[in-house]
């Protein structure tokens, strides 16, 4: 991942020239699941890099989705993992919660 070094027209940052997003839960619970994140809409296009961080003490499931509508298998993330999305094309995510925890994600 790359640093902010510059803004676009809007005075949004860029990393690497290109825009991102940010999702946080700080308390991911079962009246929280699933949650879906529409990355291709918030960000005009498909993310081609970012993490995925599991900061709780639980695990949590994740799917990828890189047309928006079909999702890939489950991926469990369970405390503190990372998961590097650089090599993927990410137009959805789906977290899904499996036990207390929390998480970043961050795309762009």
């Amino acid at each position: 991942m790359g640093s902010i070094h510059e803004v676009d027209r809007h005075g949004k940052a860029l990393v690497d020239g290109h825009k991102y997003k940010s999702y946080e839960d700080t308390s991911f619970t079962a009246g929280d699941s699933p949650v879906e994140y529409d990355v291709n809409t918030d960000l005009g296009y498909p993310a081609r890099d970012g993490y995925i961080v599991c900061d709780g003490a639980g695990n949590i499931t994740v799917n990828i989705s890189h047309d928006g509508t079909n999702y890939g298998d489950d991926i469990t993330l369970k405390a503190y993992d990372v998961l590097d999305l650089k090599p993927l094309n990410v137009s959805k995510i789906m977290m899904t919660w499996v036990s207390n925890s929390s998480y970043r994600i961050l795309v762009c």
